[in-house]
């Protein structure tokens, strides 16, 4: 049985507090936000939005990493005229032709017919930055649209693709979506302690995490470090999406000194050395998976 250390929230809160604008600088370097941003420079605000919406619909299960899907997928928009007419087929293409994304495509090609089918896509096409002043309404409006649950990890990821959308596009956001619980994210609430009682491999317990009957938790966990930092929650997953790619899967020993070297390299942060490090132990204070169990 799953449960949550309050302590734990305030701790990890803490850390990221006093640290935030590493957020910031992980944004700008994010390859997904620099994939958004380069569709929108070459297709212009009206296609962006849409095909940026689409395509996190269907990034799910994917057979390379997230960061060499986006920046492929930004490769293949821009060499290509897309506009209002073919994007549904070009985008379709992408699915069948590339090797970012070749589990159950069938399924994922149904999904972005649906999307480029509905009203949605054409109210995007008339006012692309519509929902940048309320991210929780597309949110509702794309899961109304797929008939799934608004909290879906693929349907806040829409909506934390679409607020990249908007920062690249010099607008602000508003309103609150929870953070899309994929992997990583149910690991690192697992490491950190802030959610304990894993009694089994760490892997087998992620994958509990992830799955419906227990997503509320993550959620939850992270809701509750928001509101203490006052840092959106789909902001705080830029920051623990991407200190994920360094700590799972699982492995031992854990070299801390190479993880902040290989961090500082990939996004240009030599300067943050002392704020990765103090970042890094309150997410991996718990990496051992005694700590994990229910005392």
């Amino acid at each position: 049985m799953y449960t949550v250390s309050d302590n734990d929230i305030r701790r990890v809160a803490g850390v990221i507090h006093r640290n935030r604008q590493i957020i910031d600088l992980l944004e700008l370097r994010d390859p997904q936000y620099v994939a958004v941003k380069r569709i929108v420079e070459h297709v212009g605000l009206k296609i962006a939005s849409a095909v940026i919406i689409a395509n996190a619909l269907v990034a799910y299960q994917l057979t390379s990493r997230g960061e060499d899907y986006w920046l492929g997928f930004a490769d293949w928009v821009i060499r290509r005229n897309v506009n209002a007419e073919n994007v549904v087929e070009l985008h379709r293409r992408f699915l069948e032709e590339t090797r970012y994304n070749r589990f159950n495509v069938k399924a994922k090609i149904k999904r972005i017919y649906l999307f480029y089918k509905s009203n949605l896509f054409h109210e995007l096409l008339d006012d692309p930055l519509r929902y940048c002043y309320g991210l929780d309404g597309l949110v509702k409006e794309v899961s109304r649209v797929l008939g799934v649950s608004p909290e879906s990890k693929t349907i806040v990821f829409a909506g934390k693709m679409y607020y990249y959308f908007c920062k690249a596009s010099g607008k602000k956001c508003t309103g609150n979506i929870p953070i899309p619980v994929d992997r990583r994210v149910a690991f690192l609430s697992l490491t950190s302690c802030m959610i304990r009682g894993c009694s089994k491999d760490l892997i087998l317990c992620t994958r509990e995490l992830m799955s419906k009957y227990n997503r509320r938790i993550v959620i939850d966990v992270w809701n509750k470090v928001s509101l203490i930092t006052g840092i959106q929650s789909y902001r705080l997953d830029s920051l623990v999406w991407l200190l994920g790619r360094y700590l799972y899967p699982p492995r031992r020993p854990i070299d801390t000194e190479k993880i902040i070297c290989e961090i500082q390299k990939q996004f240009e942060l030599q300067e943050c050395y002392d704020d990765l490090y103090e970042i890094l132990e309150v997410f991996i204070q718990c990496y051992d998976n005694e700590f994990l169990r229910v005392p």
